[in-house]
């Protein structure tokens, strides 16, 4: 899980540091002060690991000259620098039954640069650190500095070319382990060996500008945690417009962040209600597949959350009956129909036929409980009722503790918002405020006076939204 994000470089995020708290991290601030630019980057840096390529990220997110920061007016510095600090838990299972978990934590920075002499945007420097501290329970008091793996990788332009070279600055195989190819490759081989062979394996396999984490993590398969953390980073923004379409029925059961396949998924969780044998056709898609390998509370399975859904859609009205997802099979279509009462019976309406309100709601409900890799919403108000705003809170909260252990969250995610119905929701110690310099830089910062905010939310009656509207919380 990310614990710190320190970015210079991206857009208005220069010089810009933010701490990520278990849970929800609310971002709130005027416009213009950068909350989107935030959660931007945090979808370009998952478009980095997903497309495993620096410019193809670039690329995808509008070119060079849309996400590099503007320093200089006549010759502009096009580089973005990164810092990510964060930890997590390894859970190791035994044959016979049984485990152990460790904790580990870890490091990764890197700089892309613009290099206008070959015209190509690259990383010109990446460095990974790894160690365990313990269990869960019980972390061990090893120094900040004692790593278990830390790698460097430079690059250099060589006339036309872009060369990259790496550096194994420290490997402690005991404490590591490797993957079985490690180890049947340098069988009965002296330490020293081992570690040249993983240093060969890394140089072979690394695909030049990648994230280095993926050759590494061949040989350590213990890094592909840290992956997760980096490229599951999907950043929710529902199109109702989008949302209400049917799907084909080859259609992957996952939803997009604008909530195209929301048919598709709603009807591979009915199948898998009933019981009707495609559960190997769900465990092949990445986002169902984790909503069980994860672990929710034992009730709490895949065949569980077409009821979950349908009764966070009743909550909406008491008109509401069901959620019906039917497939045309002559037009290899999948539509969702919703079942009301009207007028003393039951009437049948497509998606399409729904508020947007309605939509909405159904499509984040859907996301937040099938979709483990949401790192942020945008606007989650928009199109919803002020009733409903003050459930959406609190279905976050239930769904990322539901991930954890003992009531504790198991990731975090951030939401921007200006709804005053949905920080009546708040809790001082979610929001993060987001200001501007007079620079244009982006800066964040909590709120230090928790407990006197908190005690005046409850005297006043109002809530914290309230108090923000009001100016209060700009002193605080």
């Amino acid at each position: 899980m990310l614990k710190r994000i320190q970015v210079n470089g991206f857009r208005s995020l220069m010089g810009f540091s933010v701490g990520v708290r278990p849970g929800v991290n609310i971002l709130l601030g005027p416009n213009g002060s950068g909350k989107s630019n935030i959660v931007m980057f945090l979808a370009f840096v998952s478009a980095v690991f997903e497309r495993r390529s620096a410019s193809k990220a670039v690329s995808d997110f509008g070119g060079a000259g849309r996400i590099f920061s503007r320093t200089g007016k006549r010759n502009p510095v096009m580089r973005i620098d990164a810092e990510f600090i964060g930890e997590g838990v390894i859970h190791t299972y035994k044959m016979k039954g049984g485990g152990v978990s460790s904790k580990y934590r870890y490091e990764y920075r890197f700089a892309i640069n613009f290099s206008k002499e070959i015209q190509t945007v690259y990383f010109e420097n990446q460095e990974f650190k790894f160690a365990f501290c313990g269990t869960p329970q019980n972390s061990r008091g090893r120094n900040n500095s004692d790593w278990d793996f830390h790698i460097r990788e430079f690059a250099s332009i060589v006339g036309k070319k872009i060369e990259f070279n790496h550096e194994i600055q420290k490997m402690n195989i005991d404490m590591l382990g490797s993957s079985t190819s490690i180890i049947l490759y340098a069988e009965n081989e002296k330490k020293k060996n081992i570690e040249r062979a993983i240093s060969q394996i890394i140089q072979s396999t690394h695909q030049p500008n990648a994230p280095i984490l993926y050759a590494a993590s061949l040989c350590f398969p213990k890094f592909n945690g840290v992956i997760s953390d980096l490229s599951q980073n999907k950043v929710l923004n529902i199109v109702p417009e989008i949302a209400k379409n049917s799907d084909d029925s080859a259609t992957p059961p996952e939803i997009e962040v604008n909530g195209k396949g929301l048919a598709a998924t709603l009807y591979a969780l009915e199948l898998e209600k009933n019981d009707m044998g495609i559960q190997s056709n769900i465990e092949e898609n990445a986002s169902l597949s984790n909503f069980e390998k994860y672990g929710r509370p034992h009730n709490y399975r895949i065949a569980d959350a077409f009821d979950m859904i349908e009764e966070s859609l009743k909550s909406i009205s008491d008109n509401i009956i069901s959620i019906q997802p039917e497939i045309d099979h002559l037009k290899n279509e999948i539509t969702i129909y919703v079942k009301l009462k009207m007028n003393g019976g039951k009437v049948k309406f497509p998606l399409s036929h729904l508020s947007d309100g309605t939509v909405k709601w159904l499509a984040l409900v859907t996301s937040i409980y099938t979709n483990r890799s949401i790192i942020a919403i945008e606007e989650p108000e928009n199109y919803i009722h002020p009733l409903m705003q003050r459930k959406i809170l609190d279905l976050i909260r239930n769904n990322l503790r539901a991930a954890g252990n003992n009531g504790k969250p198991r990731g975090s995610m951030f939401l921007t918002t200006h709804s005053e119905t949905l920080l009546n929701s708040a809790d001082p110690s979610e929001i993060v405020l987001v200001s501007m310099t007079n620079s244009g830089a982006t800066r964040t910062r909590r709120i230090k006076r928790m407990k006197d905010i908190r005690d005046a939310a409850n005297e006043d009656g109002f809530g914290l939204g309230h108090l923000y509207l009001s100016g209060v919380l700009d002193y605080v």
